[in-house]
């Protein structure tokens, strides 16, 4: 349903039929060379086999992190918007378990697919910014929805943005790359300290 080119690398995202089910696949192809070389592809691996996963956006931050967007159905739930995303280093061809963020309470009908998409914010290049609909008892709703993939913040794992992040980032200050550049722009620097600090507390 939508596509994205980055890097030299273009992703994309579509619905198919997959014995009678809808599934969302997702794709990454290189753009260095012509024709565009297929680097990765998979499916959104939904939760039973009667569910139905359809209209699909994709996009992609400065980590190479993935973020997709769909919307979900079965005979016995509502529509709902699902969210999933990938690392860089994850398994090639493989997503995230699907995030519920919305749930509708009555039965959907019309045209409202193409009103999902994801893009990337752009104070940070990292964080993701969803849209989807979903239908209500009144009406179409419009859900909205900050979506993070990674915490580069959290240099050591930890889940939190903490002091011994910061340590991290005075320890490797000056060098070129490596975790403690968590902007990724090639130097541990001021701005990896500013960034950290702006992170402080529980990853997202």
């Amino acid at each position: 349903m939508n596509v994205q080119w980055r890097n030299g690398f273009l992703y994309t995202s579509h619905t198919v039929s997959d014995q009678g089910r809808a599934e969302c696949r997702w794709y990454q192809f290189s753009t260095v060379t012509w024709p565009p070389q297929l680097v990765q592809s998979g499916a959104v691996e939904s939760p039973m086999s009667d569910v139905h996963t359809f209209y699909p956006a994709i996009a992609v931050n400065r980590f190479d992190d993935n973020a997709l967007v769909c919307a979900m159905s079965s005979p016995s739930t509502y529509s709902s918007i699902q969210a999933t995303g990938r690392l860089a280093g994850d398994p090639i061809g493989t997503m995230g378990a699907l995030v519920e963020l919305a749930i509708g309470d009555t039965g959907s009908d019309g045209r409202w697919g193409d009103y999902f998409d994801v893009t990337v914010d752009p104070t940070d290049d990292s964080t993701f910014w969803m849209v989807g609909q979903y239908a209500r008892s009144f009406g179409w709703e419009t859900w909205i929805e900050r979506f993070v993939v990674s915490c580069p913040s959290d240099i050591n794992g930890s889940g939190t943005v903490d002091i011994i992040d910061l340590l991290s980032v005075l320890a490797e200050w000056g060098n070129d790359g490596g975790a403690a550049d968590v902007n990724a722009d090639g130097l541990v620097d001021v701005e990896d300290l500013l960034t950290v600090i702006a992170a402080w507390g529980p990853c997202p």
